[in-house]
């Protein structure tokens, strides 16, 4: 019994992990985004706004 505690503590531990990553992949999606703008490509900025939306 004493594991499966343990485990459940360990979990929302994970979950916040895998939530940080997303935060950071869509940040970097992002700062792609805004790079893409600053170069004048708008076709590309597209693209990534609609990868964003999607997640």
């Amino acid at each position: 019994m004493e594991d499966s505690a343990h485990n459940e503590k360990h979990n929302p531990s994970d979950q916040e992990d895998l939530e940080l990553d997303k935060l950071e992949n869509d940040l970097a999606l992002i700062e792609t985004a805004m790079e893409k703008i600053d170069q004048g490509d708008l076709k590309a900025y597209e693209t990534i706004e609609a990868e964003i939306i999607e997640t």
